[in-house]
């Protein structure tokens, strides 16, 4: 599910909220929930290894 759910996908809307909820994360007033962090190289043992979703996100890092 996306940051609005509701039918109303007004372009407008969308970007006052992406925008609103960017700020917050850059006082750090919320913070996204981060489960697992990979390596890259780490990817296909990662996918093999997912079973029901945990809390949080898997990220991925691409970059040093």
């Amino acid at each position: 599910m996306g940051v609005l759910a509701g039918p109303d996908k007004d372009p407008d809307v969308e970007a006052a909220v992406w925008s609103r909820l960017t700020h917050l994360a850059a006082e750090q007033t919320i913070t996204p929930p981060v489960g697992t962090v990979h390596s890259f190289i780490d990817v296909p043992d990662m996918i093999a290894g997912q079973g029901a979703p945990g809390p949080g996100k898997s990220v991925v890092r691409v970059a040093g």
